[in-house]
């Protein structure tokens, strides 16, 4: 049994480390991802640099933690989706809304998790399984076809949504988030109809 103290000091050290993380959350959610450094992580929660460098190897290992936390957010939410129905178009959709609120939700995480830091290989490949077993039997596909499903399902996910979310946040006024989410939801939908067996 881990005495008391040493139990402790590692509820304190992983404490820690979730406020670094938020911090630069933080950072990034009122200015940029480009503003997000060391010194201003370690100003933001009152601590040194080398404290901030106790707990992550560079600012690039930090953001990499912080994507792989968003990831597996974001994964609780699909497990969470998918598990509402054994219908595997409906949790096909189910798994797009969900990756759709949490985008919503999450904007500046989302950027990040999807354009500057990709899932780390252990984050992802629970998940891949789960999917895969949807796709399949929605399908009826061997597993070497499935991976180009997956991809084509994830680019459409993301660019609908970089794209949609894009004209709802500020590259035009033309859409609102209820308009682009029903636009989202019917690309998905047709997505799911012409691969369903």
């Amino acid at each position: 049994m881990e005495p008391a103290h040493i139990k402790r000091k590692k509820i304190a050290q992983e404490t820690l480390r979730h406020q670094l993380l938020d911090a630069a959350l933080r950072i990034a959610n009122e200015q940029s991802w480009e503003a997000v450094t060391i010194r201003r992580i370690a100003e933001s929660v009152a601590y040194t640099t080398t404290i901030v460098y106790s707990h992550f190897d560079s600012k690039e290992a930090l953001l990499q933690a912080l994507s792989d936390r968003g990831f597996t957010q974001l994964y609780e939410l699909f497990d969470a989706a998918g598990s509402k129905t054994t219908d595997p178009s409906e949790q096909l959709l189910s798994l797009s809304l969900a990756n759709w609120d949490f985008a919503v939700a999450n904007p500046t995480l989302y950027q990040l998790m999807f354009t500057l830091k990709p899932p780390s290989p252990q984050t992802v490949s629970q998940p891949m399984i789960e999917l895969k077993t949807v796709f399949r039997n929605l399908t009826g596909q061997a597993d070497h076809e499935l991976d180009n499903l997956i991809l084509n399902w994830i680019c459409l996910r993301q660019g609908c949504i970089n794209t949609l979310l894009g004209f709802t946040r500020g590259m035009s006024q033309r859409l609102s988030e209820e308009v682009a989410k029903d636009l989202y939801i019917k690309f998905i939908h047709r997505f799911i109809e012409s691969i369903a067996r």
